[in-house]
């Protein structure tokens, strides 16, 4: 089951090998499945590279095995679509379980080609000199931003192991097209998990890319964190790439399988440019209520962000917690909350550990909203209500 997972998921066309002949694609596939043999071997708990030295040689070389079989089936089927693609390289492994499978059509021929799971990568297939060829893998590129090279590292073979540090992979990834450039060259994102033992908060990138036919460019890397029980946002939205995040609260906590502060980063991708729009919020009201008490908190005016009648509450409620000895470090861990938007403002229902059930009216005015008043909630918030 492992050996079958890993040979549908392990994509990646590594190494810029010579096209071959379509006669050697099944000396090609031979060699593929002989390594994905030796290669299951050192795969830990279906997810990481034990710690044995030939263990990220075999994982490039299953990858560029991958990525040639697919160029020399191109090679014989120059016309075909990304479905019959995906359908041959599954066909060729005689697997039942695949995971589907990602082609995009770049234009002039390449391809951008993914396989979401376990050792996960990401490539293009390019016709050179009459071939296809693997021309980019994400795994080897090199990027002159030490910082964007850091993120990037997590994609290499050698980072495939839990004790790889701050660079460890595997990569889950998913891919998508963005509007090409004024030039008329292609650019795409790749969003993508890590691989992850234990914990409810995933660490996760966004990268955007820029190919001119010849070579891939980075335009963005975004490194972020998501709730690993939420469905990954990459998506592309009212003419936006969105993603969702999981951001922390000022003022309290929240568990480590629970949403947090949901975010979308946003960027603008038109054929006049690229604009990164950056992080916005998704669940207004609360977001003001967590600013309020963060500035009551550090003993900072607030008067932008609530009435007078409203700060006086949001203080009362700060000494109570710090009269019982707490709120030093905020107002605990975040419970159940509801927000509820009308036409005349948001009403928020927040329960911590700290100061129980409250509700906080906030109202329109001045281009935004304000907290207006605030009361007990004597009953608690209820469910937590999606976004």
């Amino acid at each position: 089951m492992i050996f079958r997972r890993l040979a549908i998921l392990a994509l990646g066309g590594l190494l810029a090998l010579p096209a071959l002949a379509a006669d050697d694609s099944s000396a090609l596939a031979a060699e593929y499945h002989a390594v994905a043999s030796r290669l299951t071997a050192h795969v830990v708990e279906s997810a990481w590279l034990d710690a044995a030295p030939e263990a990220p040689g075999l994982l490039d070389r299953h990858w560029a095995l991958a990525g040639q079989w697919m160029a020399a089936w191109l090679d014989t089927h120059p016309q075909a679509d990304a479905g019959a693609l995906i359908a041959a390289f599954g066909e060729m492994q005689g697997t039942r379980d695949a995971v589907a499978a990602q082609a995009r059509a770049l234009g002039q021929g390449s391809w951008l080609v993914a396989l979401p799971g376990p050792f996960g990568n990401v490539f293009i297939l390019a016709r050179r000199d009459g071939h296809y060829r693997v021309a980019w893998n994400i795994a080897r590129q090199r990027v002159p931003a030490p910082a964007r090279e850091a993120v990037l590292a997590a994609w290499q073979a050698r980072n495939a192991r839990q004790d790889a540090g701050v660079a460890a992979g595997p990569m889950d990834p998913e891919t998508g097209l963005l509007p090409a450039d004024g030039s008329g060259r292609a650019r795409f994102w790749i969003d993508a998990a890590r691989a992850q033992a234990a914990g409810g908060t995933l660490g996760a990138q966004v990268s955007l890319w820029q190919w001119d036919g010849q070579s891939a460019r980075l335009l963005v890397v975004h490194p972020y964190a998501q709730a690993i029980d939420r469905s990954r946002g990459a998506r592309i939205e009212d003419g936006l790439l969105k993603v969702r995040e999981k951001g922390e609260y000022r003022s309290f906590m929240s568990c480590g399988a629970c949403a947090g502060r949901e975010l979308d980063w946003v960027v603008r991708a038109d054929p006049r440019g690229l604009q990164v729009l950056g992080e916005q919020s998704v669940v207004r009201g609360l977001d003001e209520v967590d600013a309020l008490f963060a500035r009551r908190l550090g003993g900072r005016p607030a008067d932008d962000l609530a009435t007078a009648v409203a700060i006086a509450a949001v203080d009362a409620i700060i000494a109570q917690v710090r009269g019982d000895g707490g709120g030093e470090a905020g107002l605990g861990m975040l419970g159940d909350h509801r927000v509820s938007a009308h036409p005349e403002g948001i009403d928020v229902c927040l329960a911590t550990d700290e100061i129980g059930g409250h509700r906080f009216t906030l109202r329109k005015g001045n281009g935004g909203v304000r907290v207006v008043a605030v009361a007990v909630a004597p009953s608690g918030c209820g469910a937590e209500a999606s976004p």
